[in-house]
């Protein structure tokens, strides 16, 4: 499928993986719509150049979504909008199931019987849990989270809806992504603004090792799904990662030398919690030969640009 003059409907879109896929989408000349929901913030649509059209839209609400698929009749749907949450306490578990199982189903039953052509959906790399890596799609979900569960399930259902109702749906699983204007407090912005403030950044030992994929590369690998939303005939899983193993110290120890910031580490100081895996590791064989994709930016590149980004606005990232 050609992107120039495809209608792509984009959830997520404001979001940091977001405004990246819409400003690849509309440099490629798409004509993008997102849905925004009541609760996300759009001051990352300023970085986007262009006006895009926004339609207002409760994910939850399966009549507001029904109506608003309806209304913009795109050839395919990109849904990346969801809830990032570390804790396992379970008093989360009802709104991240509305959040993900529930937004999922109702995004891919409104496309039924409209021009859709594609739906790619977003889990993550942590359905895979503490299994043995590296993670190839055909490995069951193992999830050890309310987040992981529900991005599992929400899998499952887009697996089952794409056989259900006859549409290819596509489901990227990303390992940790990062880059420019990433402000959730995830690894590496939680370490970089702490260094930038001059705080005592407390860190496990980092001996865990994980796979780490630059932005720019998973949004190469969103568009090429959609060039070859042709040769899918049903449900597909990708794995998106640079399938490199590396150990998280050696994360820190980058960003600390990028930012001379050393003396502001204490590492060791936190235990690693319960139940995390010593190991996350991509096999992303299938996305290189489904998709003829593969990742371009090693990791020293991506922190530098990264690192940059923060030290180009410091404005931006001290006011939100």
């Amino acid at each position: 499928m050609r992107l120039e003059g495809t209608k792509v409907l984009l959830t997520g879109g404001a979001g940091f993986l977001g405004h990246h896929i819409a400003r690849a989408l509309l440099d490629r000349k798409a004509d993008v719509t997102m849905l925004i929901q009541p609760h996300e913030k759009t001051w990352r649509l300023e970085r986007i150049g262009a006006k895009v059209n926004q339609v207002k839209c409760r994910l939850t609400n399966r009549d507001e979504t029904r109506s608003a698929v309806q209304r913009v009749q795109p050839g395919v749907i990109i849904h990346l909008a969801g809830r990032m949450e570390r804790r396992r306490d379970l008093s989360i578990l009802d709104d991240l199931t509305d959040h993900h199982v529930a937004s999922t189903v109702n995004l891919i039953v409104a496309a039924e019987k409209t021009t859709t052509r594609l739906v790619i959906n977003t889990g993550t790399s942590e359905e895979y849990g503490e299994q043995d890596d590296p993670f190839v799609e055909t490995l069951p979900a193992d999830p050890v989270s309310p987040y992981s569960a529900t991005k599992a399930s929400a899998t499952a259902m887009a697996t089952y809806l794409s056989k259900a109702i006859g549409i290819p749906v596509v489901t990227m699983r990303p390992f940790i992504t990062y880059g420019p204007a990433q402000l959730h407090d995830t690894l590496i912005p939680f370490l970089i603004k702490g260094v930038l403030q001059k705080k005592t950044v407390e860190l496990t030992a980092g001996l865990q090792y994980r796979d780490f994929i630059f932005v720019d590369d998973l949004v190469a690998c969103y568009l090429a799904a959609i060039e070859k939303a042709e040769t899918f005939a049903g449900p597909e899983i990708f794995n998106v990662g640079s399938g490199e193993k590396i150990q998280i110290r050696e994360v820190i120890e980058t960003i600390a030398g990028l930012l001379n910031g050393q003396e502001y580490l204490k590492i060791g100081a936190r235990p690693m919690r319960a139940g995390e895996p010593a190991s996350m590791i991509a096999d992303i064989q299938k996305a290189k030969e489904r998709l003829g994709w593969q990742p371009l930016v090693p990791l020293n590149e991506g922190l530098r640009r990264t690192v940059d980004w923060w030290l180009e606005n410091d404005g931006l990232w001290k006011a939100t």
